[in-house]
């Protein structure tokens, strides 16, 4: 049953085999050396950059701390002088809005001045003109933005002229107007307008185109500002057509200001 265990099929067959050992080129070795070796200069120049870098990154850290604490201490003055410099002009603002109340209550009083009161504080007309003249260095401007009206038909121009003033003080520009209006009313209309400003001015339609005022001049109304465009409704009972000038006067120191002759 077991024969085959002896059969002469299962010959002894001895093997031996050496145990691999890689065998060591002297070639490959020398340049492995040298690879070795190129590898660590390598590495040693890097940390050799990364060095400079550091010490690089050092400096920029040195120099932006000192710049950000001279910018500081620049704003810190700045502060300082803005500070020093308020307190400086506290008293001159001061100064000012004293001077502005006490121009405001002058102003005020020569705007509601008499003629009697007038001729009290100038003694002739040459005490007048200068008066006025200080005056009119401390008015402020006023402007004034009057709409033309607006009729159906439009408005039917009547008279118009152009200002001018009296003397190289008292200067005067802009144009002024007479217009008829679809009901039958008359408007004197400034536009462009601008006079050398003064206490008490007037508007007045005279007969004369020299600007003169005299008995037969009207009287239109207290000027609304020295600037501007601006609209005076004038009385029923007179014919445009017989005035030759318009006229911005200061009644209570009789003085001219500026005039535009009408055609």
């Amino acid at each position: 049953a077991a024969w085959y265990l002896g059969s002469p099929l299962f010959i002894n067959k001895t093997v031996d085999e050496p145990f691999p050992v890689v065998q060591k080129d002297p070639v490959v070795k020398k340049n492995r050396g040298m690879q070795k070796k190129m590898e660590k200069a390598e590495e040693e120049k890097v940390m050799e950059e990364d060095s400079k870098d550091s010490e690089e990154e050092k400096v920029e850290e040195a120099m932006e701390k000192l710049e950000g604490a001279m910018e500081e201490e620049a704003a810190e003055e700045e502060v300082v002088e803005e500070v020093d410099k308020a307190v400086e002009e506290e008293p001159a603002e001061e100064e000012q809005a004293d001077a502005g109340s006490e121009n405001e209550k002058m102003i005020a009083m020569f705007n509601d001045l008499t003629e009697e009161e007038a001729k009290k504080m100038a003694k002739n007309k040459k005490e007048a003109v200068k008066m006025l003249q200080d005056l009119s260095k401390i008015m402020p401007k006023a402007e004034v933005e009057d709409p033309m009206p607006k009729k159906k038909m439009g408005p039917e121009l009547v008279l118009e002229g152009e200002f001018k003033g009296t003397d190289s003080f008292h200067t005067g520009s802009g144009k002024a107007s007479i217009y008829k209006l679809e009901d039958g009313s008359h408007i004197l209309r400034f536009e462009n307008f601008e006079v050398t400003n003064g206490p008490a001015l007037s508007v007045f339609l005279s007969k004369n185109d020299k600007g003169n005022k005299d008995k037969k001049s009207v009287n239109v109304g207290e000027l609304k500002g020295n600037m501007g465009n601006q609209n005076y409704i004038l009385p029923e009972n007179i014919k445009p057509k017989d005035f030759k000038s318009v006229v911005i006067y200061c009644v209570p120191f009789k003085v001219k200001f500026a005039f535009a002759p009408l055609k």
